[in-house]
């Protein structure tokens, strides 16, 4: 560990002190350069040049092969994204991150929606919120949902997709990260809680 003086800290580290202070630091950045809900997407920032970036992208790399997990709750969609391409992101997995991405009220209206539920104003005006450019309906709202969940976790953050697109893809050495369904399976037993920034369950070994 390199104290806040760029000298390197004396004394054994056994994991804690580099797992909080990497805990520590995606914190701050899910709490400052991050939108969305239970799963978010990097945010542009003016004081974020590529090399913050590709930096930000190592550190989330480093992170996962010392520690086992992702010390963040980056959006599955996006991730997916960035390490495999944005055409392997199947429609499932864009609609799965989507609801993930926005509130909870919302998320419940959606889900009305991609029923057929159209009871109300409401999914119109969630949809709306996102810019749709056309009259939401029951034939075309999952379509639509589609393409919002699109614009939103793929195309907004892929200058940052970009940037970190070189360090991740070496997280598919790892043989739980070898495939999409692999990466899915991930999410659902070693991302951690955002609040505390530990997993919830017992993390994959990686970086051995």
């Amino acid at each position: 560990m390199v104290d806040v003086r760029g000298q390197e800290e004396r004394g054994v580290d056994v994991g804690g002190v580099y797992r909080d202070a990497n805990a520590c630091f995606w914190q701050e950045f899910y709490d400052s350069s991050t939108l969305g809900e239970r799963e978010r997407v990097p945010d542009l920032r003016h004081d974020f040049q590529p090399s913050e970036w590709s930096a930000t992208g190592r550190i989330l790399t480093k992170g996962y092969l010392d520690l086992g997990y992702f010390s963040c709750t980056p959006n599955q969609a996006f991730i997916v994204s960035v390490i495999f391409g944005e055409n392997a992101v199947a429609k499932e997995i864009l609609l799965k991150s989507f609801r993930n991405y926005i509130a909870k009220d919302e998320e419940d209206v959606v889900a009305e929606a991609l029923k057929g539920n159209f009871d109300s104003d409401e999914p119109i005006d969630v949809i709306c919120r996102f810019g749709c450019r056309k009259v939401p309906t029951i034939e075309n709202a999952r379509d639509l949902i589609l393409e919002m969940a699109h614009k939103e976790m793929i195309q907004k953050p892929q200058y940052v997709a970009d940037a970190w697109r070189e360090a991740l893809v070496i997280l598919n050495s790892k043989e739980e990260l070898t495939k999409i369904q692999s990466l899915c399976h991930l999410y659902q037993t070693v991302v951690p809680n955002h609040d505390t920034g530990k997993s919830s369950k017992q993390p994959v070994e990686g970086g051995n």
